[in-house]
């Protein structure tokens, strides 16, 4: 190594005098230098031929099989398919129509089929309490896109009765073991979510002289058949009140079965039905105002 470089500078170079151990890496070229390299360059590579020069399909024949390639790609008949799922009319080969049914991966994913692996590989498996939290968190406050809306309709409608039994089971025996998980007993805590007719009945109830404590809104009766809501109790007198809307308690048939139900668990109380008509006679006559 030497002490002193050519160049004139007091450096030492670790190395050959080039690249980054270059003392003038970075200056640019005088025009002096420019000149030299643009004449010592000249006529060099003029006899020189490009590799591909005069190549074509006819003189060569690698590129003559490559062409052949193309066309036959381009010749290559196609297969129309219908996807089952979203029924959309699509193009595949005849090798690709061997091994694909379905236009989408999300298509596939919602088929009866895709439904099916999806619920045998998580079969057994439950979430754990954190993972249940994270997801309440990222779908409270967001709305659905009108894909999803579509994907779901088509995923129930491709639900076959069997399967439809057994989760209408799996979802009674939840609520029979948490009642206090099912929509009716969550909504009860907020009483701003009444009906018109269940909040003339509270504040019946309340100006009839019942504290808060004293009465109960959305009682659950553990029956046989599941878990049935009574929308006020008032357990120191035996009785259920139900509040019935003329749109939701058309079928008196129904109504009457579901009666016999809570009945044959509390056989000592009664059950008490006010039809809408008479529950807003009752606020006039009491003067309640909703």
């Amino acid at each position: 190594m030497s002490e002193k470089c050519f160049c004139g500078k007091n450096k030492k170079h670790r190395g050959p005098h080039l690249g980054s151990n270059a003392c003038n890496k970075g200056v640019p070229h005088s025009e002096e230098t420019k000149k030299k390299i643009s004449i010592g360059g000249k006529g060099k590579h003029k006899n020189q031929k490009s590799w591909n020069k005069g190549f074509t399909k006819d003189t060569h024949p690698s590129l003559k099989k490559v062409s052949e390639i193309l066309k036959i790609k381009k010749l290559k008949p196609k297969v129309e398919m219908i996807c089952p799922t979203c029924k959309i009319h699509f193009f595949l080969t005849p090798w690709e129509s061997r091994k694909r049914k379905f236009c989408s991966c999300k298509c596939n994913r919602i088929s009866p089929e895709g439904l099916k692996k999806i619920g045998d590989s998580n079969r057994g498996k439950h979430h754990s309490p954190e993972t249940i939290e994270k997801r309440k968190k990222s779908i409270t406050g967001k709305k659905r896109t009108e894909e999803t809306k579509q994907r779901m309709r088509i995923a129930k409608q491709n639900i076959s009765e069997e399967t439809r039994k057994k989760m209408s089971e799996s979802i009674k025996r939840r609520f029979m073991e948490h009642p206090e998980t099912h929509p009716n007993k969550i909504l009860s805590k907020n009483q701003s979510r009444m009906t018109f007719i269940e909040k003339i009945t509270n504040e019946f109830l309340q100006l009839s002289g019942f504290k808060k404590e004293e009465y109960t809104y959305q009682y659950t009766v553990k029956t046989k058949k599941g878990c049935k809501f009574v929308d006020f109790a008032v357990p120191s007198l035996k009785l259920l009140i139900e509040c019935d809307g003329e749109q939701w308690h058309k079928d008196k048939e129904k109504d009457a079965k579901r009666d016999k139900e809570i009945l044959e668990i509390l056989p000592e109380w009664r059950i008490e039905h006010l039809t809408g008509k008479e529950i807003i006679e009752i606020s006039k006559w009491m003067n309640i105002e909703v």
